[in-house]
């Protein structure tokens, strides 16, 4: 957050995309899981379980 602060104060953070190809279903799920519980924000690997979450945050935050 930080180093995005250094560029534009006011960056917003409205989810994470991990690359969990190297782990298993179950360890890809605790990481993602991990990440969720440690920033408060929706946390997906794009390419295992698509990106509904941030689409859905991205909504919220600049509704139509």
């Amino acid at each position: 957050r930080e180093a995005a602060a250094l560029t534009h104060r006011d960056a917003a953070f409205l989810g994470v995309s991990l690359n969990t190809s190297a782990l298993d279903d179950a360890d890809s799920e605790r990481a993602l899981a991990a990440v969720r519980e440690e920033t408060g924000l929706p946390c997906v690997d794009p390419l295992r379980g698509g990106v509904g979450p941030l689409v859905d945050a991205l909504l919220a935050r600049f509704p139509r």
